[in-house]
Parts: C-alpha cells; structure tokens; sequence
C-alpha cells in the first residue's frame, strides 16, 4: 500500500496553489482566467513534441513562456499572489515552456494542468477519451525523460516528493497501464523511524533483489 497523493500535489510543491477569485486577470495580454482547452493534436504538451507552437488556441504561441511568466500566468508564488490562471491557460502556459526548454517539471505541471482540467468536467465531452490518454503520455514522459526531476518549494527547498514519484502517483490514481517497470516502493522517514513510512517511484530492476517481494 502507498500513501495517495491528490492530484494538485505536484502544483502544491511549488506553491502554486492558490484561492479563487471571479476578477479575470490578463498576463501577457490573455485573460487566463477564462480560457478554455480545445483538443488540437495527440501529442500535444508530450516531449519531445512541439507542436502546441502551432496551436491557434494556444494564446502564448508567438510571445513564448519564460521561466518567470510561467509562474506569473500560473498564478506565481508568494503573499501577493494574483488568482490562478484556468487550468486550460496553464496547460497552454506548462506545454509552450516544455516546447522551448524540455525540463521535467515543465512535463510534469503541463500534465498535471491537463489532468486537473479533464477532472473538473472541462473538457468537450467528445474528446475526453483522447485528452485522457494526453494526460498519461505527459506523465509517462515524465517517468521516461525526467525520472531524475526534484520539486522545490518557492524557498527552494527540496520537497520530499520527487517529479518520478508524483507522476507515478498520478498514473496510479488514473488506473492507467504504466511502462517501463516502476512501481511505488515504501521507504522509512529518515527523521522519525516511527512515522508513516513515504513511498517513492523506483524502476523494479534498480530495487536489490533481496528487497523484491
């Protein structure tokens, strides 16, 4: 058994998670408050693909997405920060940084910001099947081209969930066939031996054979 992580984990580790409010908000000329998804293509916000570049519905195409307007359209870090963008505008925002600069936590927020819109219903009923399997192939990227990614907090703090974990987690919790070998290994709190033990995504040839069950 596992400890379950939700499904804003991943966004929580980097503090982006935040209140909602019914102001719109533009950033980089594009109300992100209100924009929404629109199926364009089967491997859309996936590395080593770019081509939610040549989305129309993608707002940030042409301007492209920096490290600091990511978090800025997102809805950025600390006290002051401004209501979040729609999970359409950040799936746009995550993908069109992954299409510039292939990093694993770009994969993974861009995965995470499609899932979240899949899971709250907002999403063209005729494409649900296909933006499902959208989400898994972002994750599964995950695992596959970033397995070593490690999350930060906005202090730059390393978090105890790493980018592998948190996409193994999530491909757990959507029922979807995983591949490569990794499976969720349980690991003792180096702190308190006495706490819940945290679980942590290993490949099962890298787990010692006198470990394996």
């Amino acid at each position: 058994m596992y400890n379950s992580l939700t499904k804003h984990l991943a966004l929580c580790a980097l503090g982006l998670v935040v209140a909602c409010a019914d102001a719109p908000e533009t950033r980089l000329g594009v109300d992100v408050s209100e924009l929404e998804f629109v199926y364009f293509d089967s491997e859309e916000g996936v590395h080593p693909s770019i081509v939610v570049l040549d989305n129309p519905n993608n707002p940030f195409r042409d301007t492209g997405v920096d490290g600091d307007a990511k978090f800025a359209i997102t809805g950025g870090v600390g006290e002051d920060r401004p209501v979040p963008a729609s999970n359409a505008a950040q799936f746009y925002a995550w993908a069109t940084a992954l299409a510039s600069e292939a990093t694993g936590v770009n994969q993974l927020f861009a995965a995470q910001s499609l899932r979240n819109a899949y899971e709250a219903g907002e999403i063209n009923p005729d494409d649900e099947g296909r933006v499902r399997e959208l989400v898994i192939a972002g994750f599964q990227s995950v695992l596959d081209n970033f397995s070593e990614t490690l999350l930060f907090d906005e202090d730059g703090n390393e978090q105890p969930v790493n980018g592998a974990t948190a996409a193994l987690t999530a491909l757990f919790e959507m029922n979807a066939d995983v591949e490569g070998g990794w499976v969720l290994v349980e690991v003792p709190d180096p702190i308190d031996p006495e706490a819940d033990p945290g679980v942590v995504a290993m490949r099962t040839s890298d787990i010692p054979r006198e470990e394996r069950r």
